[in-house]
């Protein structure tokens, strides 16, 4: 009897960790307004694919007092920023190799080449992490939607929309971003960043978590066709 009483709650408790994994809140889902359609190519397009977009940013890193909690110094750092569009209309932002605490443009196109040889960590990292969404292009103006990924019950979830003027020479540069959660246009920033193209030609499938959400689809038919198909 014991050992059946235990059988349960394991079988319970297997059950309410896949239910926390798959978990995305309905405001997420309520408010992300643009959809996958595995029709959509962006191969001919004004974006560039063999590669990826990073801004190059300096800022001051603060240091604080362990006691007293007050900064007592800082030094220079720079932050580098990552997008990566594929031709289907998904792209994802803001991923960076694990190992390294400020990552450089050659720590990131690393962990790309640990990506395309199927690494397990770094894998997993990029395809269930960081953040994940739609494109489109309209003119000389691209516009994502982009759901960072958190499991239950962390509720840190955000949902940003992105616009980007594409420049004759192919860099991007941020219009506005915008909450959708809380629906407001966040706080532009004096100097706005410059997306450039690294190019890498490494061949990545964008294998996001998101296409196994059948609200993330425009059409739920073609959800379910290709998750019969892609059926583990």
């Amino acid at each position: 009897m014991v050992a059946k009483h235990k059988l349960i709650l394991y079988l319970l408790l297997l059950f309410f960790c896949s239910s926390c994994s798959n978990y995305v809140p309905l405001r997420v889902k309520k408010n992300f307004t643009f959809c996958f359609n595995p029709a959509t190519n962006y191969t001919n397009s004004k974006i560039q694919l063999n590669g990826y977009y990073v801004s190059v940013e300096p800022f001051e890193r603060p240091h604080y007092d362990i006691k007293t909690g007050k900064q007592v110094s800082s030094t220079l750092d720079t932050l580098y920023t990552n997008m990566m569009f594929f031709s289907n209309g998904l792209v994802v932002t803001r991923f960076m190799g694990l190992y390294c605490g400020t990552c450089d443009i050659e720590s990131n196109s690393q962990f790309l080449i640990d990506v395309s040889q199927n690494k397990v960590s770094e894998t997993r990292a990029f395809y269930n992490g960081f953040n994940w969404g739609v494109y489109k292009i309209d003119g000389d103006t691209i516009k994502l939607q982009c759901v960072n990924h958190q499991y239950w019950p962390d509720s840190y979830w955000h949902l940003l929309e992105h616009w980007f003027l594409i420049n004759a020479d192919g860099s991007l540069v941020p219009i506005k971003v915008k909450d959708l959660i809380g629906n407001k246009v966040l706080n532009e920033e004096p100097i706005k960043p410059v997306y450039k193209f690294v190019e890498t030609n490494i061949q990545l499938s964008p294998d996001t978590w998101l296409k196994n959400k059948e609200w993330f689809w425009c059409n739920k038919e073609k959800f379910k066709a290709w998750k019969k198909k892609n059926k583990k």
